[in-house]
């Protein structure tokens, strides 16, 4: 069991060493380290009436940015997504962008630089995570799809002139995020 009060200390170094696995060593941590996360962020508190501390402690802080997390994070979004759609229909996508380059070292580096790029440039109610060394995922809410594509091919077009060192190709692929069906 961790101790109160390590938890924040310990989800920081999961963070650190999942980016580590990906960027220097191009490895996909395994499903029992991934399974750490859900040891980590797993916290009972004490009982309270103060629903205005529970409150305080749930509120984001003032933030522009587009919502970053690591994978397990985001999969429990999505899934809470889809749930939602089955009971009010809006157009949401999901989005898998793939870096390419054939020199060497040059897509963990241009990767590093493009996760802030889209976390400071798509709307803050987007969601990114890093699913590999090359690829990013990333739900685009309440939007068309051809407004959100248009606006994310516009971002790499720019990302691609702004850093001319990182000589990488773009492949873009998107699919609706589909209502998840009730259970009887």
């Amino acid at each position: 069991r961790l101790k109160q009060g390590k938890r924040i200390a310990a989800l920081e170094h999961y963070n650190y060493t999942v980016d580590l696995f990906h960027d220097k060593y191009d490895v996909t941590p395994s499903k029992e380290f991934i399974a750490l996360y859900r040891d980590i962020t797993e916290q009972t508190h004490l009982e309270t009436h103060d629903m205005d501390m529970i409150l305080e402690n749930l509120r984001e802080a003032p933030n522009k940015e587009a919502f970053f997390c690591n994978y397990e994070m985001f999969k429990d979004m999505y899934q809470f997504k889809a749930r939602v759609l089955a009971t009010k229909p809006e157009e949401s996508y999901i989005y898998l962008l793939t870096l390419r380059s054939d020199e060497a070292g040059v897509v963990s580096d241009a990767a590093g630089k493009l996760k802030r790029y889209l976390k400071a440039n798509l709307n803050r109610s987007s969601v990114i995570t890093r699913y590999s060394k090359s690829q990013f995922l990333m739900m685009i809410l309440n939007e068309p799809k051809d407004i959100s594509e248009k606006k994310i091919q516009k971002l790499l077009t720019k990302f691609k002139k702004e850093n001319p060192i990182f000589n990488v190709d773009f492949e873009l692929l998107v699919r609706h995020i589909e209502a998840t069906a009730d259970v009887q």
